[in-house]
């Protein structure tokens, strides 16, 4: 190679180096904007972690205090079913509770009204439906719980009532600080987003189990969006469920903040929509579409405490049962009484033997 050849060379292989060395500085800023990355990707998931199960607690506490009304739809395409109904809550500290739902039932295209009381007090438990508000109540089931266990019928209402109101702190059905303790459970990333002036943190993450019949937890995976700055609130969500049945999408979407709310971040609404295949078709129909519209501008911490009268069976022009709710006398009761009857009598007879015997003296 002649000097002119190694001339021409050299412009191009001091190019050549500055490239590489160009190429060297990004590959170097790379790796330390990944491990970067990876190291608050770490910090969030421990972060998350940390805080948002005590905070989930905290919220389903203060949502136990709400009471009011709010308006649910509820649409199925299995059975073709429609559900509009208005829903009413109260309670109070003492256990008393009574949810009630009034509403069109639209079953392919059939509309139906229907209106329905449950009811719990400390000496019975009531169930109440009728077909038209203008129709006397007929009382379907009637429980004296100083002799039986709250009916199941009764317990599943308000279960189903308290998830409404702690949707936002749930993963589907299952209450999220119970979810993330699973031993399945993993977090597998962790993102901080910011969307609208708010910083929201998106998880994703896997929770693959088996399933049967039994199963209630039938969420595989999927990812959260959650708002640290309020209880880590749900804000959305995208999962992947499977049943025995088959498996589904099933997705949540909070809406505007209620701000007549203080105690807590409640949306005035909520949507969920869950999309299910069947391994097999059922009735014909290989899927169902289930969707859940929520209107709770309206519940909100009470300023009274409703009472004691407005859990009762004459609150809805019902005579109340004469004798329900007393209590049998403890058998230990009787047992002291008997017991102390017999030392009476016992320090009767020996005076009346003293006596007898001083005066034949």
């Amino acid at each position: 190679m002649n000097r002119a050849q190694i001339s021409m060379l050299a412009p191009l292989s001091r190019r050549l180096v500055c490239y590489l060395r160009s190429a060297a500085l990004v590959a170097i800023a790379a790796c330390g904007q990944f491990a970067q990355a990876q190291l608050n990707d770490d910090s969030l998931k421990e972060r998350f972690l940390r805080e948002a199960p005590t905070r989930w607690q905290e919220y389903a506490g203060l949502a136990e205090k709400l009471q009011g009304s709010y308006r649910l739809q509820f649409i199925s395409t299995m059975n073709s079913l429609e559900e509009r109904l208005l829903v009413e809550f109260k309670s109070q500290p003492s256990g008393r509770k009574l949810w009630k739902y009034a509403g069109e039932r639209i079953i392919s295209g059939k509309k139906q009204f229907e209106e329905e009381v449950f009811c719990v007090n400390p000496s019975y438990a009531f169930h109440l439906k009728r077909k038209m508000q203008s129709s006397p109540w007929i009382v379907v089931e009637l429980v004296d719980l100083t002799k039986m266990a709250m009916p199941e019928n009764i317990i599943r209402r308000f279960d189903l009532h308290a998830q409404t109101m702690k949707a936002v702190v749930s993963l589907s059905d299952q209450p999220l600080a119970e979810a993330v303790r699973r031993p399945y459970f993993r977090v597998e990333r962790c993102n901080l987003l910011r969307r609208d002036g708010e910083e929201l943190v998106e998880v994703v993450f896997g929770s693959p189990h088996d399933v049967d019949q039994n199963t209630s937890d039938l969420v595989q995976g999927g990812s959260l969006l959650l708002d640290p700055k309020r209880f880590w609130c749900v804000r959305s969500y995208e999962l992947q469920g499977k049943s025995w049945l088959g498996a589904g999408t099933l997705t949540f979407q909070l809406g505007k903040a209620n701000e007549n709310v203080a105690i807590l971040p409640l949306a005035q609404t909520h949507n969920r929509i869950d999309n299910w295949t069947f391994n097999k078709p059922i009735n014909d129909r290989s899927t169902n579409k289930q969707e859940w519209h929520y209107d709770l501008s309206q519940m909100s911490e009470p300023a009274r405490i409703p009472g004691d009268e407005e859990f009762t069976l004459s609150a809805f022009g019902i005579q109340e049962p004469r004798g329900l709710g007393s209590r049998p006398t403890p058998w230990y009761l009787w047992a002291g009484l008997a017991g102390g009857l017999c030392l009476i009598l016992s320090v009767v007879f020996r005076w009346r033997k003293a006596r007898l015997a001083r005066t034949g003296a």
